[in-house]
């Protein structure tokens, strides 16, 4: 296995372990018996995710939908695209937009207790339109998905 594969399975990784010990940073809008306490605790005390002025946690809930014109703008300044969208839709125009660039991109999908990866490297590796040419069809988002 290729030194970057071997970084790549370790970052992922890294998304499912427990947060350190010592992450104690007390936000008052999460119970520390919410199930990501640890995590958002830790991910706030590093700076990844910044609390509101007041101390709290509250998600941006202002998300905006990806698509072909706004594109650029989301996701055309990074390095590399991590998706974990819910859709084959939003997964296509990622893949084509990252492969038009040339920027690396992975994806993540899961359901109940199945899920999978697939990495697009451009000019390396397979693309998804290169699995599979359109949507599959019958295709639903996750959250409609009921196992």
């Amino acid at each position: 296995m290729g030194r970057s594969r071997v970084l790549l399975a370790l970052a992922a990784l890294a998304c499912f372990l427990p947060a350190p010990a010592s992450a104690a940073t007390t936000i008052p809008d999460v119970s520390s018996s919410f199930w990501a306490h640890s995590q958002i605790a830790w991910a706030t005390s590093q700076g990844w995710v910044p609390l509101r002025a007041n101390g709290t946690f509250a998600p941006k809930r202002d998300a905006t939908r990806l698509n072909a014109a706004n594109a650029l703008e989301l996701i055309g300044g990074y390095d590399v695209v991590l998706d974990g969208s819910d859709n084959f839709e939003t997964r296509y125009l990622i893949n084509d937009f990252a492969v038009s660039r040339g920027i690396p991109w992975i994806y993540g999908a899961a359901v109940a207790a199945y899920g999978l990866t697939m990495p697009v490297i451009p000019g390396r590796t397979a693309c998804l339109r290169c699995v599979s040419r359109s949507v599959p069809q019958g295709s639903r988002p996750c959250a409609s998905a009921r196992w």
